[in-house]
């Protein structure tokens, strides 16, 4: 949890996705829930609120610094096979390959806010 998001801005972030988190949909905890910068602080993401989504641990852990679509094939992945055991050089090797539709990764994950949108 950064300590840099103020209070007025958690609950605005909070509030984006009516208290569930943004990439799996679980319920949150007002006072606890983890928020995800989008596009990540290490590769220049910023604290705006554009930038940030609530998260449950568990997804904030496992995104981690990837990518929103990064994330996602990640899922895709791991969805189809029951495993993480691709990292993101062997997900791009495999998707420029054109080898998704093959192992089943051609549907594409929808997160939790995609879907309410």
């Amino acid at each position: 949890m950064s300590k840099s998001i103020s209070p007025f801005k958690r609950v605005k972030v909070y509030a984006k996705t009516n208290g569930h988190c943004a990439y799996c949909g679980d319920n949150l905890c007002e006072e606890d829930f983890h928020i995800d910068h989008v596009f990540p602080k290490s590769l220049g993401g910023s604290n705006d609120l554009g930038n940030l989504m609530p998260s449950c641990h568990s997804c904030n852990a496992s995104k981690g610094t990837k990518t929103l679509e990064h994330y996602r094939m990640y899922l895709t992945a791991k969805k189809v096979t029951g495993v993480a055991i691709f990292g993101h050089s062997q997900l791009m090797y495999l998707k420029d390959a054109g080898a998704f539709p093959v192992l089943g990764f051609d549907k594409e994950h929808r997160f939790h806010f995609e879907v309410m949108a």
